[in-house]
């Protein structure tokens, strides 16, 4: 209740294109981008446990100096689906997103995703599902989808493009 009517006065959007090869994060409030490599290293600590060691470009400087126990892996790289592994793409998401926005957790974003490659012929109801998901594990207050045309921050903040969805 308070987290939605702080949201209400303080906005939060973040708008969020992705392919296999770019994530890019535009917080349109405060009019700052983050472009980076969706991708992520991991290396399996004492334990056995998988740790993130890395997000983004600073994931290949690690698997350099340690080239055995790290491994790369992206998320959202798939020959069908824009969504490979939906744990890791959480991860890499939530790193993304507390970076841009500086996170106060009173204040909870509206995310829309926008998904630039393997969406032909549409998403299927996993895909939505999954991005939902997506969406409100990373504390989203509001998820929406989007498959048209980049927004401009005219259109994410005045919610535009949800009158064209419904034509």
């Amino acid at each position: 209740m308070i987290s939605h009517l702080l949201g209400l006065i303080f906005k939060n959007t973040i708008y969020i294109k992705f392919s296999s090869k770019i994530i890019s994060l535009r917080y349109v409030e405060k009019q700052r981008t983050i472009e980076e490599e969706p991708i992520i290293a991991i290396k399996n600590d004492k334990k056995r446990k998988r740790v993130v060691v890395a997000v983004g470009r600073d994931s290949k400087k690690v698997q350099l100096e340690d080239p055995v126990n790290v491994t790369i892996l992206n998320a959202f790289k798939h020959p069908r689906t824009f969504l490979s592994n939906f744990e890791i793409a959480e991860a890499t998401l939530r790193y993304f997103v507390c970076k841009i926005i500086q996170r106060n957790l009173l204040v909870t974003p509206i995310v829309i995703f926008h998904p630039t490659e393997n969406i032909e012929g549409g998403l299927t109801q996993i895909e939505r599902r999954g991005l939902q998901e997506l969406g409100a594990s990373i504390g989203a207050r509001e998820t929406f989808i989007w498959t048209g045309r980049s927004l401009t921050d005219d259109e994410l903040t005045d919610k535009k493009f949800l009158k064209k969805t419904k034509q």
